[in-house]
């Protein structure tokens, strides 16, 4: 932190001593970093989450317009609504957000932090299985410049919701339905009659 102060990507995937503490100096310090990864932080809960929002908000990033971008909690499952709601308040210019199997979160989360995170070019929420199509109503009010969505595993999410997110989102080029399995025909045929950019579609396990 107080010798890397150039730095722009730090992944801590699997650093399961880490704490928000250890990250401290990181936002004090490194100024110009704009991607952050915590896959599998076993200890990370919504406090932390908070913290971190929080230090990677502060005054002085904001005066010399350093803003974090990419941020990822891919597979910290004691993350809930809570610690999601403090990043959108705090991280308003996020481009990308990794939620992957952060089996706490629910459609209250993921509408705030859209709400707040309009710039969003990326989001994967795949294995967060409490989420509807009120998330994806959501997205597709907010993030009209998304651009990769993966909703795998995501059962509860229909063709109603997709066909929002197929409408809403006109630059959407990457899309995972893996093991939606309330994805139908119908569904497929509005992905097929909007998502002109499309170029990459996994449908996975969609059985239906």
């Amino acid at each position: 932190a107080t010798n890397c102060l150039d730095l722009k990507e730090l992944h801590l995937t699997n650093c399961t001593a880490l704490t928000s503490d250890g990250l401290k100096d990181i936002a004090e310090n490194c100024t110009d970093l704009q991607t952050l990864h915590l896959s599998y932080a076993k200890r990370f809960k919504d406090e932390d989450v908070q913290i971190i929002a929080q230090q990677f908000d502060s005054i002085q990033r904001v005066l010399y317009k350093k803003r974090l971008e990419h941020l990822g909690f891919s597979m910290c499952r004691n993350i809930s609504d809570e610690g999601i709601i403090s990043i959108g308040y705090h991280l308003k210019n996020l481009l990308s957000i990794d939620l992957c199997g952060a089996w706490e979160l629910s459609d209250q989360g993921i509408s705030c932090l859209v709400e707040s995170c309009q710039q969003l070019r990326s989001i994967d929420v795949s294995g967060c299985w409490e989420l509807t199509d009120k998330s994806l109503k959501a997205i597709a009010d907010n993030c009209l410049r998304l651009e990769t969505l993966n909703l795998g595993g995501c059962g509860c999410v229909s063709d109603s919701g997709i066909a929002l997110i197929a409408v809403g989102c006109k630059h959407v080029k990457q899309l995972g339905l893996s093991a939606c399995i309330g994805i139908t025909d119908n569904g497929f045929q509005v992905i097929t009659d909007n998502c002109y950019n499309l170029l990459s579609l996994d449908l996975s396990g969609s059985h239906n």
